[in-house]
């Protein structure tokens, strides 16, 4: 499939860049992400908030919707609408509660 999409891309001369990861790619997305060579990165599972992609659309349906996670305004300290603050988190809280949410399938809990 993903022959076909750049295939595509060269036919068409679109102006889209198209980078091959050598195995997974969830690292060089998330670097990609991290370095701002791209806005955000779209995925079906939360691999890339460990490896620290700032941002991350989840279950992207046809129309291009999908639930944002905004991992920056996490690290920051996101401000509600109605003006409450909720606790400013880091990478190592992220990790710790990847961690945690995974353990239970490790056979861990």
């Amino acid at each position: 499939m993903l022959r076909e999409l750049i295939k595509l891309d060269e036919k068409l001369n679109a102006v889209v860049e198209c980078i091959t990861a050598p195995y997974e790619a969830d690292a060089q997305i998330a670097y990609l992400c991290r370095t701002k060579y791209v806005d955000l990165a779209i995925s079906e599972d939360s691999d890339l908030i460990v490896y620290g992609a700032p941002k991350i659309l989840f279950k992207m349906d046809g129309k291009g919707n999908g639930d944002l996670l905004d991992v920056e305004a996490l690290v920051t300290g996101a401000v509600y609408d109605d003006g409450r603050r909720i606790m400013a988190w880091n990478h190592g809280l992220l990790l710790g509660l990847a961690a945690l949410g995974g353990c239970g399938k490790l056979g861990l809990c």
